[in-house]
């Protein structure tokens, strides 16, 4: 299962603070959003619908996160700036969750 990393100071950092709380909370589900789903940052425009309706945003919040340079525009949907300096890729997910696999199924068979 993958996990957001967020810095213990992400709260007060000065991108943060000048956000509305409504932009805060669409950057948060986001970036909840592209854990969950191994997307290493992106967001499609299809997820972004489902993404606004979960936080009760509006699409000038997304502009909001730009401007703040916290998404950035991505072909026709967005990435969270930075997520991969912070966070583990999908791939990094993936062989992780296949370690853990591996070690279960030989403690399983006796082997561990």
């Amino acid at each position: 299962m993958p996990y957001l990393q967020l810095d213990d100071r992400f709260a007060e950092h000065p991108k943060m603070t000048g956000l509305s709380a409504v932009a805060f909370r669409l950057h948060v589900t986001g970036l909840c959003f592209v854990a969950r789903q191994l997307t290493d940052g992106a967001i499609s425009s299809g997820s972004l619908r489902g993404i606004l309706a979960n936080s009760g945003a509006a699409k000038r919040h997304v502009t909001e996160l730009v401007t703040a340079g916290l998404w950035e525009v991505a072909g026709d949907g967005h990435r969270v700036h930075d997520y991969l300096d912070w966070n583990s890729s999908r791939s990094e997910v993936e062989a992780r969750v296949e370690q853990a696999r591996k070690a279960a199924r030989a403690r399983w068979n006796g082997n561990g």
